[in-house]
């Protein structure tokens, strides 16, 4: 299974340890999506958006059993679904999965663009010794 992160999964690190091993990665986009900062929280949410365009990476031969540990990891405000989306330099529309945030969730998405690389800086050591779907994780 393919599977197309925007956020924190992005960085290796956070996905080996959340999905349990390393999988084959390629950057890619999503056109039609945009990407939010989640208000309170150093990760973001993706909603569905005609003019927007999101970078991301897909990881390839992700198993059931990492699909499993990272529906807990990603938690109840997030829904599984399938997308399209364009490996970089290539224009051929790829099917993945992908967590969108849930209708009834959106509206604790601020206005503010999700920046990685600000994520990379200022947020991921804070991301990952705060946010509780680790722990959930550990305790499965």
């Amino acid at each position: 299974m393919k599977l197309f992160t925007y956020g924190s999964l992005m960085s290796q690190d956070i996905m080996d340890e959340v999905s349990g091993r390393r999988f084959p990665s390629f950057s890619a986009t999503a056109d039609g999506f945009q990407r939010f900062c989640v208000r309170n929280e150093h990760y973001p949410g993706m909603v569905a958006d005609y003019a927007g365009t999101v970078e991301g990476v897909v990881y390839d031969e992700v198993d059931h059993v990492a699909m499993e540990r990272l529906d807990i990891f990603e938690g109840e405000m997030y829904t599984r679904q399938t997308i399209q989306v364009k490996q970089k330099n290539d224009d051929e529309l790829i099917e993945v999965m992908a967590y969108i945030v849930k209708p009834h969730y959106q509206h604790l998405l601020s206005e503010e663009i999700w920046s990685y690389r600000e994520f990379l800086e200022k947020g991921k050591r804070l991301f990952t010794e705060q946010y509780a779907g680790f722990r959930v994780i550990e305790e499965r």
